[in-house]
């Protein structure tokens, strides 16, 4: 029994369980990116809702910079959102690179990319990638102006 290990098995199972915890690295993004948008939008009415309680006293100089608050969450929030989505946009990028050295080329001659990350192509550099769809981006887009109104209009 020989002890040599095969180069091209051995590289392929590193570029296997690579792309495995990339994946996975997306995935937990993704999770935590949701689990700071719950938390922030919990923290934000926690703080609105003090406000109104404090409607019916006279105005305290505290109160006014105390409603900047949520605005600052609100931009920490967005630029979280867009950061994460860079660094998903990266990673996504690297995977295709996998894809394409592994895809199965003999069952789908005409695509060499086969998965999900196809779609983060790099036409959709800049400005496009950050327009929100279906993610946190929207959430924060809104509120961030929403809570900014609020503070002015105060």
């Amino acid at each position: 029994m020989s002890s040599t290990l095969d180069p091209e098995a051995t590289a392929r199972d590193f570029h296997f369980e690579e792309y495995r915890r990339l994946i996975q690295e997306i995935q937990n993004r993704l999770e935590a990116l949701s689990e700071f948008e719950k938390y922030a939008i919990v923290g934000m009415a926690a703080l609105y809702s003090w406000f109104l309680s404090k409607l019916a006293m006279p105005p305290e100089p505290l109160l006014r910079y105390a409603l900047w608050l949520p605005v600052v969450i609100s931009a920490l929030g967005l630029l979280r959102s867009y950061t994460m989505r860079r660094r998903i946009y990266a990673i996504s990028r690297y995977v295709v690179e996998i894809e394409k050295v592994y895809a199965l080329k003999s069952i789908r001659p005409a695509a060499a990319l086969c998965g999900w990350e196809t779609i983060m192509q790099p036409g959709r550099e800049g400005w496009r990638f950050f327009l929100p769809t279906s993610d946190p981006s929207i959430t924060w887009a809104v509120l961030l102006p929403l809570t900014a109104t609020i503070a002015l209009w105060s």
